[in-house]
């Protein structure tokens, strides 16, 4: 009858390793999802500063007007010229926007011959 008994424990610490193992297996897996989260974050960041660097000589080269408004604002009065029909104004004010800053949508951004 003792036999029978520890074949049981014996099977149930298997079971019990068996389940720390897949356990342990899950968690591993979230963190590896959450620090290969925090490193594309973390990429995206330096991309973005790498860039702004090497804009610099792009957005000096962005005409004397637009150097002091800001791209919300350059939107703004990008879509009002369009709505009144004044399209060069439109189109250079939504384009020195996108210059400013390259996560807008739409076009892609303008290189100047390099």
């Amino acid at each position: 009858m003792g036999s029978g008994s520890a074949d049981v424990s014996a099977f149930s610490r298997a079971a019990n390793a068996i389940e720390l193992r897949k356990a342990i297996r899950i968690i591993a897996g979230l963190v590896f999802l959450a620090m290969v989260f925090f490193a594309g974050r973390k990429f995206d960041r330096i991309k973005y500063l790498i860039s702004l660097q090497t804009r610099a000589a792009e957005l000096d080269a962005l005409p004397p007007k637009f150097r002091a408004i800001s791209v919300e604002e350059l939107i703004q009065t990008g879509l009002a010229a369009e709505k009144r029909g004044d399209w060069r104004d439109a189109v250079e004010r939504l384009i020195a926007a996108k210059r400013k800053n390259l996560g807008l949508p739409g076009a892609p951004p303008i290189t100047t011959g390099v």
